[in-house]
């Protein structure tokens, strides 16, 4: 009897022991479920997913053990895209991994809880798969791509490989988005261009306005502006009539001198608000050693400034007409 009453007890500790330790395996051993839908086919090796798949294994999820990776492939045909989403929608994944933007839409028809993340997208705002890249809002998030940049470049690389070649065909698909021109819609270009364009100007607009200032004064101290006051002028008459242009010849002279400062500048602003300019491409070329294009931004903006400077030339026969060319 007393044996029985020790063995219990000894059940009794072990039971106690052991069954936090079995509640945190069977905790750990908890298995994640996730969604993959792809609109080509499955091909090995893809170093895509395995990148993939080594993040998640940095993170701790490792398929077999407490991960399940459910790939679905539309293998190139696009009408199959919303049934597979359905399906990855019914076997309750936790998350579903699209690319592409009719993959993404089709996920997004098939459920509007499930997260769902973007592996690559074009221009997501642009083509309403999100409300914008700061806050994505809905159950979408992920990676977009803006490469403006890329076709120039793929166009340079081809010409090197290829240097006798004259005429390129470009084969694409319209509807699968990519790259945008502004003169689609330029007033939602412009609309990003307003911060730029106001801090790229903001520091040269004190300059000018104070020499503006200066000149106007120094104009309204003449003989001929007191004369049309004297001969009963309105102020307006006075000041824009006889004063404006009279103090605008070094203003513009100015703003002519000024517009290597602002192309110099336009480095910084573009960097600073992610533009893909001038600026950003010849520093880019530098550190590549990118020769060819470092001459060509160099001439771009040469010309650029010569052709300003002759354009204040010009205006100076308009702003007075003392100044002739012969």
């Amino acid at each position: 009897m007393w044996y029985s009453a020790v063995g219990f007890l000894v059940i009794l500790t072990l039971s106690l022991l052991v069954a936090p330790r079995t509640a945190e395996a069977q905790q750990a051993t908890h298995v994640h479920r996730i969604g993959r839908l792809s609109p080509g086919s499955p091909t090995e090796p893809n170093p895509n997913l395995e990148a993939f798949r080594q993040g998640l294994r940095t993170l701790g999820y490792v398929e077999g053990q407490n991960l399940i990776m459910e790939s679905r492939y539309a293998e190139g045909r696009e009408e199959r895209l919303p049934a597979l989403a359905a399906e990855l929608v019914r076997l309750q994944v936790e998350v579903i991994v699209a690319g592409g933007t009719s993959t993404i839409r089709a996920v997004q028809h098939a459920t509007r809880t499930i997260p769902i993340v973007m592996a690559v997208s074009y221009d997501p705002v642009g083509r309403g798969l999100v409300a914008s890249l700061a806050r994505p809002g809905g159950n979408t998030t992920g990676v977009s791509s803006l490469g403006t940049e890329l076709p120039g470049k793929r166009l340079e690389l081809l010409k090197e490989m290829v240097p006798q070649s004259a005429r390129v065909a470009v084969l694409a698909n319209p509807a699968a988005g990519g790259y945008a021109s502004v003169f689609v819609d330029p007033w939602a270009a412009l609309r990003f261009m307003v911060l730029p364009a106001i801090s790229l100007g903001f520091n040269q607009s004190a300059l000018i306005a104070r020499i503006a200032r200066s000149c106007m004064l120094e104009v309204l101290q003449q003989d001929y502006i007191r004369t049309a006051r004297a001969k009963g002028l309105s102020q307006r008459v006075v000041i824009v009539g006889h004063g404006f242009r009279n103090a605008m010849v070094p203003v513009v002279t100015v703003i002519g001198i000024t517009t290597a400062i602002l192309i110099g500048g336009a480095v910084v602003t573009e960097i600073v608000f992610n533009i893909p300019g001038l600026g950003r491409l010849i520093i880019s070329a530098i550190l590549r050693r990118d020769y060819p294009v470092v001459q060509g931004v160099v001439l771009v903006t040469a010309a650029a400034y010569v052709l300003v400077n002759l354009l204040v030339d010009v205006l100076y026969v308009f702003i007075d007409p003392r100044i002739r060319y012969g």
